[in-house]
Formats: C-alpha cells, structure tokens, sequence
C-alpha cells in the first residue's frame, strides 16, 4: 500500500515552526468553509458530518448493534459474546464520498492530501476510487496513516501514484479502521500533483553478508538461508502501519500486512540474530503502540478495536521473552532503559484486579490470550500457557533489572514470580490426572482436554521435582503427544477431542496438529530441569519436522505443511532452535560475554557440527564460529573463533547439566581446566569461564 503521513502537526501559536509541505499543484480541493455545507460530499449519518467552523466534524464510533466480522469458527465454538468487538472490526465501515464527475486524469495527480485533527485512537484510513470508465465498480484504494490523539492539526499524504489509472470519477474516504471512540475534523481535502515517496530501506535479513552458515547432517544450509528469506517476505516497509512507524514483520501469508503481537515478537526469535538494529526498532514499536494505552496493554494486533483506552484483550505475551532477550544484547543504555519500563508496564496489566482473579492468583484469558480454548468469558478461565508465560515475564523481568542493577525492582517480579509458581501448582495441577490443566476460576473445575500446555510448568522449575517424573513419563509416552515420530502435538492423541486439521488455518489445528510455538516451551523447560537428553532430542525433531518446510503448522501423521505455506514465526523458531538450543548460543552486552552450551542428540553424535558467522552485536561487530563433535554422553569437543576480537568480553563454553556430566576439561594443550556453573538459571550448565580469544578448543570428558 503506497501512502504515507508527513507527521507534521501545525503549531498555531508559533506558525513560522510548521514543517514545510513540497509545493504542489491542487486539481481539486474541498475546504468546507461554508457552514453546514459538506461541499457536494456525501457524509452517511453514523459520521455525523457537522459542518461548523470551516471544518466537517467526523464521528468516531459504533452502534451497539453495529455488525462486524465474525471468521467461521469449528463447530464447538458456536458462541460469540460481545467482547468479540473487541477483536474484529465492523463488517460495513462508513465512508463519505466525493461528488462525482470529477473527470481527473489519473496520469495528472498523485497524491490526496488531508488536514485533519485527530481526537481518536485512529492511525489508519483509506482512500477508495472509482473510473468514468467503470463508475459502480470500486477500481482500487490505498492506505494513509496519521498520528493518533493528536491536539494539533496534521498534513496526512496519501500516495496514489502507481496505484490508480484512468480517469478519476469520483473519491471516497475511509476514515478509520477501529471504529470505536473519538472524533476527527477535517479542514480541507485536495488531490495535487507532487514528488514520489521516498521508499523506506529493507532492513536486511537474508542476505549472505548477514546470515551465518551451518554444517549440519539432515540440514542443508540452504534449507537454512530459505528460513530467513522466509522472514523477508514478512517485512513490512509500507509504514507508518497501524501504530508501527519503523518497519517490521507481519505473520506472513494471507494474514497481510499487519502486526500482531504474538507473530510479530516470535519472529525477533529469528531476526535478532542477524539485524540487532532493526530487532530494537521493532521493540520500539511495540513500545509506541504501547504507550496509546493507558493501562500498559500491547494489544492482541493492529486492528484491535480498543487501542487508545483501558481493556481488557491483549495476547499471549511472548513479548517478555522476546524484548528482554534483544534488551540483553543491546549495547544502548538507554533502549535496556525503556525495554524495562514497557515489561513493567505490560506485567502491570496482566496483574491487575480486570485480569487476575483475586481468589487463586491466576491470571484469566480471552480468545488468543492462551491457545488451549479461542473463545472464553470474560475472567473465567485461567490457562496454564497464560500464567507459565506471566510468570516467566515476571522472571524474565526481574533478570533484566538485576543485570541493570536495579535491585529493587528485580526483587519485586522475583516475588511475582513466586506468587505465580505457587498459584499455578495450587490450582492448575489435577492430582487425578497427574497433570497441569485449564481452571474455570468461577466453579473452581478444571477443562478435561489434556494439552500439551500440561509441560509449560517445567519452566523455571515452576513444577515442584515430585511431578517432573510423572510429567516426562506422560512425555515421552509415544501414545500420547507423539513422542518419538514427530515434535509435540497441541493435544494428546487419546484425548476425546484430538483432530488433525489440513487446508487453511482454523481453530481446530490447535487441537492436534504440531506448532513450533508449543514445542519451545517444552525445550526450554526440560532444560531447565536438568534433561538435556530430552530437550535435544524435541529440539531435533522440531528443526527436523520443518526443515525447509516453514508452515504453519504440521499434520502430526503425515508432516505435510498446513495453513499459511511460508510462516513467519516458523521460519524464526526454526532459527532459534538451531542457534540457540542445537549450538546453544547466548549473546549478552550487558555482562560482556558469549556462552556456548550445545544440545546435541543422540543420532549426530560422532559427527561434526558447525555454525560459521554468526553476527555478535557488539562493538564493534564481531562474527562468531563454532564448530561440535560429541562422540558419547559425556564426551565432547567445542571450538569457538570470535573475529575480529572482543576486548573485555568473556567466553563460556560448556556443556548442559543432565544424568550424566563430564568430570574433566582439558584445552588444546592438554592442560585440565577447573569445571564450574556457567549459566544463572538452576545451575543448568557446567563449563569454564575464559577471557575472549581468537580461537579456543576445549574436550570435555
């Protein structure tokens, strides 16, 4: 979509500061200076259409029997409650239309101008058109931005260069996308000539001066390049874009050119590793649309209905995750600064008295807040995906603030997350099932399906050692999630209500089919509880399973890609998966260090394994090489080169903490070096701390 907003909001107190507009010519212009007069534009009655003051005042807002778009559910979602309009927008928007007739050659002009005030929420409109040739056929539109609750009056530039052609019958705007409160006053409308836009740069994320290369048996390194030219095709450089004003990544697909908060922080996962920049631009973008609202909340996409206000809708948050890892790497005191204030501020939503039920301490979810039940009541249901993220979040929070040292504030989430632990292993563990299940909070009865969501607590050791066993018996159960065969399904396969969904995506593929989002989880948390056994064999299977087949999600008896073919947060994940878990890299600014601790499984012992050029966003740049043999469970080579050099920083290279461990470590000489924990959380690494150098070769046995 070719259009663009000069963000320029004139200062009528010091006019001679407004940024100045390239001169153009005006074919048409409407100024609606007379009053009650809407020169000859027609302004259907939801928008008002005041004329008063030499503006046309437009209303922002729906009926509450507006109709909106309802996707077609799977036939057990039948009842949709009117916090729908939250998330979808009304089916028959209103636009006002110009006169027709206007007779203007498209070759002629390229732009609609707009000078509006802006008392809404709204960031986005439309410009539609029609032809003499085809005059009750709409011949296409294009999207304009603008700043939101702005209290000055804004240029906003439409550019329709390259999109329209023909002769221009008449026009219509659009002039919303979330319809829910506020007001907007137009000053004048004009169709000009004027230069094109300037394009705004591709972050680079595929190109071969930025993507490492592997050597790894099964996986080809182009397999791997297409992953991130997967990521490419996600870019989104059309902005400002719904709140967004530096490019970003949508879904991928026929989702469009959106944002959403779950796919558009998971493909970070992938991203951050060869575009530092443009990861904390994103950030910084969630940041923006952040601060529209005043309750802290990221909002479930772009065109969720109740931006701009308190609410009670947002999405599973991913998000803590995703901003204090690429805060950690970040070498700008002042981006970890406001990273710190936005997770506050998020965690601040999810806590509070509209989200947590004040009688267990969980927090409850609506519609894509948890992905274990798309339509639920308002503070009814507490999922133990929600509250496993929430409390990470308080964890990833309190990390981030220690490292920073703001000892207060890490102490605070480090006692959140407590609460949320004990919360969690109070109510969501059904001692008869022997297993983490969704609570309704108000009959106190838990769901009977039995989700893979069941493993989430492994994290952080939030489930007590007393019910790790019985949770990895369930795991590695082939029956049951499919163990063995493929990665994890959303679902035991012996539950009542398994299915495996094909074709495009529906709610139905949570009930059965393998995501790479319900496999991470399960990763991490079985390395944190001590079997990397385990989480390098799910890790190989994931990276197996979607190797050079990045949709959305998988069939579990056949492997066949289903749903959008080339996903965004697949593509990202399947990159996590392969640097951070296979090779297990760990970038940290902060504390000045690079660590390595590979998870290798079973059937690539005795076979070298390497990651070359991988970019360390330090300064300056660095690009790191590692290469892996293990040859038994305890026996294992590393070799890291970092060029050019880091001053300052240090290497940890070691091994994952599991049932079995090597005892010694000897370097290229042969001299022994001293084994010790390597990693903050749990212990769940053993390995040496040393001081950068170009290449270090270490044997672990």
């Amino acid at each position: 979509m070719a259009c663009f907003l000069i963000w320029c909001c004139a200062l009528q107190s010091a006019p001679e500061e407004t940024i100045a507009l390239p001169p153009y010519h005006a074919v048409r212009q409407w100024d609606f200076d007379t009053w009650n007069s809407a020169d000859g534009w027609t302004v259907p009655a939801p928008l008002l259409g005041d004329v008063n003051g030499g503006a046309l005042r437009l209303r922002i807002g729906r009926a509450p029997d507006a109709p909106f778009h309802v996707p077609q559910f799977p036939r057990q979602y039948t009842a949709i409650e009117e916090w729908a309009r939250w998330v979808w927008p009304m089916k028959d928007t209103p636009q006002m239309e110009s006169p027709s007739g206007l007779a203007i050659l498209a070759s002629d002009v390229t732009k609609v101008r707009i000078r509006l005030l802006n008392h809404s929420p709204e960031t986005d409109g439309l410009v539609l058109w029609w032809t003499q040739d085809s005059p009750d056929k709409g011949a296409g539109s294009a999207r304009y931005a603008m700043k939101p609750d702005c209290p000055d009056w804004q240029e906003v530039v439409c550019h329709v260069d390259g999109r329209w052609s023909g002769t221009i019958d008449r026009i219509a705007i659009v002039p919303a996308t979330l319809w829910w409160r506020g007001d907007l006053w137009i000053d004048s409308i004009a169709i000009t000539d004027g230069p094109a836009r300037e394009p705004v740069p591709r972050p680079d994320v595929c190109s071969a001066t930025v993507v490492p290369r592997i050597h790894v048996p099964g996986v080809a390194n182009e397999q791997f390049l297409d992953a991130f030219e997967v990521l490419d095709e996600c870019l989104v450089t059309d902005v400002p874009a719904y709140g967004m004003t530096r490019p970003f990544m949508g879904p991928g697909g026929a989702y469009g050119a959106n944002w959403w908060a779950l796919d558009t922080s998971l493909t970070l996962a992938g991203t951050m590793w060869v575009n530092q920049p443009f990861a904390e631009g994103v950030i910084e973008n969630f940041m923006d649309v952040q601060d529209q609202n005043p309750d802290g909340r990221i909002d479930l996409y772009g065109g969720s209905t109740i931006r701009g206000q308190v609410g009670s809708l947002s999405s599973l948050p991913r998000y803590f995750e995703v901003a204090c890892d690429i805060a950690r790497r970040s070498n700008r005191a002042e981006f970890r600064e406001a990273v710190l204030r936005s997770v506050e501020d998020y965690l601040g939503y999810w806590l509070g008295p509209a989200k947590r039920d004040a009688r267990t301490g969980l927090i409850t979810a609506i519609f894509e807040e948890t992905f274990s039940e798309q339509l639920s009541d308002p503070q009814s249901l507490a999922a133990v995906d929600l509250n496993v993220a929430v409390a990470v979040g308080c964890r990833d929070t309190a990390k981030l603030a220690r490292i920073m040292g703001r000892v207060d504030v890490a102490n605070r989430y480090e006692l959140l997350f407590r609460e949320m632990r004990d919360a969690i292993n109070k109510h969501l563990w059904n001692t008869e099932a022997t297993a983490y299940k969704n609570l309704d909070v108000r009959d106190m009865t838990h769901r009977e399906a039995l989700l893979c969501t069941t493993f989430d607590p492994l994290r952080h050791h939030i489930a007590p050692r007393e019910r790790v066993e019985p949770l990895l018996e369930r795991l590695q159960d082939p029956a049951q999630f499919d163990w063995g065969a493929r990665p994890l399904t959303t679902i035991s396969m012996q539950d009542p209500q398994y299915m495996e969904a094909t074709g495009p995506y529906n709610a139905t593929a949570w009930h059965g089919d393998v995501w790479t989002f319900r496999n991470i989880p399960v990763i991490e948390g079985l390395r944190d509880v001590g079997r990397p056994d385990l989480a390098a064999e799910l890790s190989w299977s994931t990276i197996r399973a979607f190797n050079g087949n990045y949709a959305e999600y998988l069939v579990p008896s056949t492997g066949s890609g289903e749903g959008v073919a080339r996903y965004g947060w697949t593509a990202a994940q399947y990159i996590q998966t392969i640097i951070e878990h296979l090779f297990g890299v760990d970038f940290d600014a902060t504390r000045k260090r690079i660590r390595i601790v590979p998870m290798v499984p079973q059937t690539l012992w005795g076979q070298e394994l390497r990651l070359e050029n991988l970019i360390l966003p330090a300064e300056p740049e660095s690009r790191l090489s590692v290469s892996v043999l293990q040859t038994s469970a305890v026996n294992v080579g590393i070799t890291a080169t970092i060029q050019p050099e880091l001053s300052g920083y240090a290497l940890d290279l070691g091994v994952p903490t599991g049932p079995h461990r090597p005892t010694q470590c000897t370097d290229a000489t042969g001299g022994t070096l001293h084994l010790g924990p390597i990693c903050d959380n749990f212990q769940i690494a053993t390995g040496v701390h040393l001081p950068t150098a170009g290449t270090v070769t270490l044997e672990f046995h």
